[in-house]
């Protein structure tokens, strides 16, 4: 019992120090993402009248770069969290009896979980956006299916939820919990004054091609081939035998 809440302490601890970054972070997105296609919607509705089209508005109102604003702030926060040397956390990790390998997949999972929960955002707000394009257009032009087809045929909303495409569901899977362990790599061995440069390069991996065509499978597989060696390095760096003390930390 002793130790199981001493690892909730740690959890919540992981948590505290970015929660309220993280928050501020998601707040930002979905502000500047309903502002963005707010002014899009409103540019289209003036060029096309009834005619217009929800599948432009998403296309061109620049909702990708600030999902990939977002992504970057996260990961570069999530990598920040529990870096700190010297009295702090070395005092705080012995006296709640919990070792570095345990706090390492305890901020791990976390991680994974804030990845999942800003895809799941995106989603949401990208549902959202639609359903708020459908109520300002007349009925005559639009129609149940509209969301659908728009998370069909738009690159990024079918990225974040891939419908029918198994590989992209995969992916999305293998991206969170690489990104959940390289991040997690990332503060641990920033305690040992060590660089982790596999989370970075997945991040400019994942930045670059997240966003792709529909049926791209090869370049799914290639992201999954670069999320599973990611986890491996990672995993590596923790479990392979070095002599650490939380004095060292």
């Amino acid at each position: 019992m002793k130790k199981f809440l001493s690892a909730l302490a740690v959890f919540g601890l992981i948590a505290r120090t970015s929660m309220r970054k993280v928050f501020g972070i998601f707040a930002l997105l979905v502000v500047s993402q309903v502002a963005l296609f707010g002014r899009a919607m409103e540019r289209e509705h003036g060029l096309r009248g009834a005619d217009a089209r929800l599948e432009n508005v998403l296309e061109n109102c620049g909702m990708g770069w600030v999902l990939l604003d977002a992504f970057v702030l996260i990961t570069v926060c999530l990598s920040l969290t529990f870096t700190e040397r010297g009295a702090v956390t070395g005092y705080t990790l012995r006296r709640l009896s919990v070792g570095e390998k345990q706090v390492f997949f305890m901020q791990a999972v976390y991680n994974c979980c804030i990845y999942v929960a800003l895809l799941c955002l995106q989603i949401a707000l990208g549902y959202g956006l639609c359903r708020w394009f459908l109520e300002v257009s007349p009925s005559d032009y639009v129609s149940g299916q509209s969301v659908f087809i728009a998370f069909w045929r738009v690159e990024l909303l079918h990225s974040v939820l891939p419908l029918n495409e198994a590989a992209l569901w995969i992916r999305n899977g293998m991206i969170a919990v690489s990104l959940g362990l390289g991040t997690a790599c990332v503060s641990f061995k920033q305690r040992r004054r060590k660089p982790a440069l596999s989370a970075v390069f997945l991040t400019v991996w994942t930045a670059a091609l997240f966003v792709r065509d529909i049926g791209d499978t090869f370049t799914a597989v290639l992201t999954m081939l670069v999320c599973a060696g990611v986890a491996a390095l990672s995993l590596y760096a923790v479990f392979k035998k070095e002599t650490v003390t939380y004095e060292d930390i």
